[in-house]
C-alpha cells in the first residue's frame, strides 16, 4: 500500500485530500477575502438583510414594541470544479510522500486558480457568476498619485455598515502601489508591510497593506483594477468535502490517474458595499 498500512492507495488519496483543502486557505485569494459557507445540499439559500430590527428607547416599564428585521434571499447552486492528473506508479510505490506531494501541486494550483479566475471574472456557464458579473458596485476610479482612493472605498462600505476587509489588484498594479514612495524626496513606501498570526501560519508572512487592510494580488484580477472587498458580504459556499478519487487503468503508461471535485458557488449580499476602482493612467 501508499503510505498507509491498509490496501489500495488509501493512503495516497488521503495525502492528496489534504492537499486539495490546503487552496481554501492559501493558494486561492478569493477564499482568503471571503467567508466560507459550508454545506451538504446541492443548493443553498443565503439570507440578506434588507432592513434591520427597529430599535428604539422607552421608559421603564414601558412595553416594547416587536419589529422584525426585513429578509431576502440569494439562491446558490455550487458548481463542479474538477481536474484530473497522473502520477507514476514508480512515483507512488517508492513511498516518497515529497514526490507525490510535488506531482499533485500542479493540480491543487490550478484548482485555485480556476477558483479565482471564477470569482474575480465573468466566466460562461457553467462557471458560477462573479465579481465581474456583479451589479451594484461602487465604482471609484483613482491615478494612484495618492491612496485616497482607498480611504474613499472603505467610508462608503461604511456609510452602509459594512467594513472592507481586503483590497485585490492585479500583479502589475500591486507592484506598482509596492514600489511608489511617499514624494520623490522619501524613501518611505505607501504601501507598509504587517505580519500577522494568520500570515505566519499561511507561510506568507508579509502582507502589504494600506490603512491597516490587507492588499493582495491576484493574476485573475483584470489589469488596472482594484477590488475593496468587506468579508462578511462576500460569501464562498462549498457544498460537501473536496471528492478525490484514482483510477490505475492507465496499465500501457504505467500511471494512476487522481480526479478531484470541488462544488463551490458565490454569493454577495452587499453589492454596493464592494467597491471597484479603475486605475486611470498619468
Amino acid at each position: 500500500s501508499v503510505f498507509t498500512t491498509t490496501s489500495g492507495a488509501t493512503g495516497l488519496l488521503a495525502l492528496f485530500q489534504s492537499e486539495l483543502v490546503r487552496p481554501f486557505d492559501q493558494a486561492s485569494i478569493a477564499a482568503r477575502v471571503s467567508t466560507t459557507l459550508r454545506t451538504d445540499s446541492a443548493r443553498i439559500e443565503v439570507p440578506v438583510i434588507t432592513e434591520d430590527a427597529d430599535a428604539g428607547w422607552y421608559a421603564e416599564g414601558a412595553e416594547i414594541a416587536t419589529d422584525d428585521p426585513a429578509f431576502n434571499t440569494i439562491t446558490v447552486v455550487p458548481r463542479k470544479l474538477a481536474g484530473l492528473t497522473a502520477i507514476s506508479n514508480e512515483t507512488i510505490m517508492s513511498a516518497n510522500r515529497n514526490a507525490v506531494s510535488m506531482g499533485l501541486d500542479s493540480l491543487v494550483r490550478d484548482i485555485a486558480t480556476k477558483l479565482d479566475a471564477a470569482y474575480f471574472g465573468n466566466l460562461a456557464a457553467p462557471a458560477p457568476a462573479g465579481l465581474g458579473a456583479l451589479v451594484g458596485v461602487t465604482a471609484l476610479t483613482s491615478d494612484l498619485t495618492t491612496l485616497d482612493v482607498f480611504d474613499e472605498a472603505r467610508i462608503e462600505a461604511t456609510k452602509l455598515g459594512e467594513s472592507i476587509g481586503s483590497f485585490v489588484t492585479d500583479p502589475d498594479t500591486l507592484l506598482s502601489l509596492a514600489t511608489a514612495k511617499e514624494s520623490t524626496t522619501s524613501r518611505r513606501p505607501l504601501l507598509q508591510p504587517a505580519v500577522s498570526e494568520s500570515a505566519v501560519r499561511e507561510r506568507d508572512a508579509v502582507t502589504l497593506t494600506v490603512s491597516g487592510v490587507p492588499v493582495y494580488a491576484s493574476p485573475a484580477v483584470e489589469p488596472g483594477i482594484i477590488w475593496g472587498i468587506p468579508k462578511r458580504t462576500s460569501v464562498l459556499v462549498v457544498s460537501g468535502e473536496p471528492d478525490v478519487a484514482s483510477s490505475s487503468d492507465a496499465f500501457k503508461n504505467d500511471l494512476t490517474y487522481v480526479r478531484a471535485t470541488l462544488r463551490v458557488g458565490f454569493a454577495f449580499t452587499r453589492p454596493a458595499a464592494i467597491a471597484k476602482v479603475t486605475v486611470e493612467t498619468v
